[in-house]
């Protein structure tokens, strides 16, 4: 996807994006801009505002196909954060998409950590991560948007779809 004037000011102006991997190769990014809650109380129909860009989005070491996992990841858009500088270098015209990595900074450390609790999925920890990929000319451009860290559960960013087979009765 080319980002366009548009792309680009709802991504320098948000307050927070989110990171949806959709299906197949498909991903998306949600610019949410917040109301501040003095406005909220002053106006019942003050409400966030969102604008959505769609792109190519795939995984890498991912032992399933694209369309057989989900992933998710929020951040703020943050004055002097790290996704701040990574929309900062964007223009006009560059490509963007969104390459998800299961277990790519998963370490020895890691894998053989445990929790300290009963739990059994605290056996092993994971290490995800988010890359923007901006396309520009030639050039190809890698930035890290968000790792997660965390135990095989409902909190890790990037998970299988199961899928359930309803019998009929």
């Amino acid at each position: 996807m080319k980002l366009e004037k548009l792309d680009l000011a709802a991504l320098k102006s948000c307050d927070d994006v989110v990171f949806h991997h959709t299906n197949e190769q498909t991903g998306l990014i949600r610019c949410i801009k917040r109301v501040d809650w003095k406005e909220k109380e002053k106006n019942p129909f003050a409400d966030e505002k969102e604008h959505h860009l769609i792109v190519d989005s795939r995984t890498a070491r991912y032992t399933l196909p694209d369309y057989q996992f989900r992933a998710f990841y929020m951040t703020g858009r943050y004055q002097h954060g790290q996704l701040a500088s990574i929309i900062e270098i964007l223009r006009i015209g560059d490509e963007i998409s969104l390459e998800w990595g299961k277990d790519w900074h998963t370490n020895d450390y890691m894998k053989h950590s445990t929790g300290s609790t009963e739990d059994s999925s605290w056996s092993t920890m994971h290490s995800d991560a988010l890359h923007l990929v901006i396309i520009r000319g030639k050039k190809r451009l890698s930035f890290i948007v968000g790792i997660s860290n965390c135990p095989d559960n409902s909190a890790r960013m990037i998970q299988p779809i199961v899928y359930s087979i309803r019998m009929a009765s």
